[in-house]
């Protein structure tokens, strides 16, 4: 997310991290958002977290090719889409599913600051034409 956030930056698109994170995680996010990079709320609870996502550019669910994460359903997907924000996913085949099924993003590659960076910029410059 770091990485997507510094690629993002020169188009003057924000990160915005929601979620707790362990003191590994937390070791870089924070010199991140010192850098204004990211912001990161920390933890909130789901009542008040789900209207932080209303009117963003894009939804982000960037998880690795994982035994644990390849047979579900990441959550936040289904939350950005009954939301109305355009996701851009991994292929998890779940995740990737829904996106291409419905039309409601992008799914990159797995480990592809790149390729996600490229989906927001493209999310952005569709909406600037709606």
């Amino acid at each position: 997310m770091i990485e997507l956030a510094a690629l993002l930056r020169p188009h003057g698109i924000t990160v915005e991290l929601i979620g707790p994170a362990d003191r590994r995680a937390r070791a870089q996010i924070a010199p991140a958002q010192a850098d204004g990079l990211v912001r990161w709320h920390d933890f909130v609870p789901n009542d008040r977290a789900m209207p932080m996502v209303d009117g963003a550019l894009a939804g982000l669910s960037l998880l690795q090719n994982e035994p644990n994460f390849r047979h579900s359903l990441p959550t936040k997907v289904v939350e950005y889409m009954a939301r109305g924000v355009p996701v851009v996913t991994t292929p998890l085949s779940a995740a990737a599913e829904l996106a291409h099924g419905h039309e409601c993003g992008f799914v990159v590659p797995f480990g592809d600051p790149g390729a996600a960076a490229d989906a927001v910029a493209q999310t952005d410059r569709d909406s600037a034409c709606e």
